[in-house]
Parts: C-alpha cells; sequence; structure tokens
C-alpha cells in the first residue's frame, strides 16, 4: 500500500509540472503540490526498498544491498535524464511539456507495474536473515543429537 502512495506522489508531481500554464503559473496550484508528491514518492519509496531489503539479507550483505539500491537509482535517473533531453532538444521549445510528459509515462507505468506485480506484505516483528539462520541451525543441531543413539 505504501508503494502505491509513492506512486501516486510521483503521478501528481509530474502531471502537475506536465500540466503547468505557461503564462503566469500559479506556485500555489501546481508547483508546491507537485513537489509534495515528489518528496512523499522518493521519501517512501527510498524508506521501504532499503528497509524490505536490508533486512532480508544478512549482516554482512546489508552494505552490499544499500550500494546495489543506489547504483540503480541513480542509474534509472542518469538514463531518463538523457531521454528527457533528448526529447526537449526535439521539441524545440522553452517549456519542459515533452520532458514531463515522458515522467507521467514513467510514474504510471510504475504505478501498474507495483499494482498487479509487487506484493509486499505489512510489516511485522520478525526474525532477521542471520537470526532465521541461527535458528536453522540451532534446529538441525537438535535434531542431530535426538538421532544419535
Amino acid at each position: 500500500m505504501a508503494l502505491l502512495i509513492s506512486g501516486l506522489g510521483y503521478l501528481l508531481c509530474v502531471v502537475l509540472f506536465a500540466v503547468i500554464p505557461a503564462k503566469n503559473p500559479s506556485y500555489w496550484a501546481y508547483v508546491f503540490p507537485a513537489m509534495l508528491g515528489a518528496t512523499l514518492g522518493v521519501d517512501i519509496t527510498y524508506g521501504v526498498a532499503n528497509i524490505f531489503i536490508t533486512t532480508s539479507l544478512p549482516k554482512n550483505r546489508q552494505a552490499l544491498a544499500g550500494a546495489i539500491i543506489n547504483s540503480e537509482i541513480f542509474l534509472g535517473i542518469s538514463f531518463f535524464l538523457g531521454v528527457a533531453d533528448m526529447i526537449q532538444r526535439y521539441e524545440h521549445s522553452d517549456i519542459y511539456r515533452g520532458p514531463f510528459y515522458l515522467g507521467v509515462g514513467c510514474a504510471t507505468t510504475s504505478l501498474l507495474i507495483i499494482a498487479a506485480f509487487l506484493h509486499i506484505g505489512r510489516a511485522k516483528s520478525d526474525l532477521t536473515a542471520d537470526e532465521r539462520a541461527r535458528q536453522l541451525v540451532e534446529v538441525s543441531s537438535e535434531q542431530k543429537s535426538r538421532h544419535r543413539p
């Protein structure tokens, strides 16, 4: 549910920037709500991704997971910034409507992917990956000791 709210925040942001009037735009009607949506989107996405992925891995892999998350974020930003620049150069306009419509398409696609394929359960006080591994070792050693003559 949190990632759906995040996706809606991203979508709100780029839609408001895509439809902002060229003459006399209202900061309070377009820019401020768009920035709230962007902040909501990035804060929830980054937090949920980091917490979910790092707690699913043992401690010796958590730094690697964080590095992969950050690499994916910045790789996506770099790639689509280049695509947005190509669209803007083709558009020959001072208004960045084309790149913002690209953002609308990307936000809509991510929202559809989240809704259709991503199902993260409710947060619960569960064992970490290290605790689960220790518990499995303890259980298997107990079972081995019981079966010895």
